[in-house]
């Protein structure tokens, strides 16, 4: 049987609801006016802490703005957060920083699947955990848990 996997943390991204944009936004605008009035106090009293916090206040208000308008979109780029199982090797690299793994069908000696994690226990003794809550797409957690516990019952 020919087992084939694809997830991209990028191209398989689900945006968050409305309600989330919604929060990011009034946040947004929440934080930009306190930042203005902030601003107004020190022209008033020339208090230096009130500009700091005015003008810190202001740049966690476009950061919440830009959030928001992006999407909650993370800022990495597509290939650096992935699971691929191709050519009977499972490929690996879930994390921006994380190291990048290959594992062949042939090495692997047994194969736990649960709704958390899967961890592959290959025959040199070497265990690869594969933490599902790391993808975010919900069909595509539920699809390679599928495909795992197929896998897994597989006769070679």
């Amino acid at each position: 049987m020919n087992y084939e996997f694809d997830y991209d943390f990028i191209r398989d991204y689900q945006p968050p609801g409305k309600w989330v944009k919604i929060a990011n936004a009034l946040g947004g605008i929440g934080l930009l006016i306190y930042g203005i009035t902030q601003i107004l106090e020190y022209l008033k009293q020339e208090n230096i802490l009130n500009l700091s916090v005015g003008l810190i206040s202001i740049l966690g208000g476009l950061g919440f703005l830009v959030f928001g308008m992006n999407g909650s979109r993370p800022l990495i780029r597509p290939g650096q957060y992935y699971l691929r199982i191709a050519n009977q090797e499972i490929y690996l690299k879930l994390g921006k920083y994380a190291k990048r793994k290959e594992v062949p069908f042939d090495e692997i000696d047994k194969i736990d699947a649960s709704e958390k994690e899967i961890v592959l226990k290959l025959k040199n003794g070497e265990e690869v955990w594969i933490n599902l809550s790391r993808i975010q797409n919900e069909r595509k957690r539920n699809d390679l848990l599928q495909l795992m516990k197929s896998l897994h019952g597989r006769k070679d």
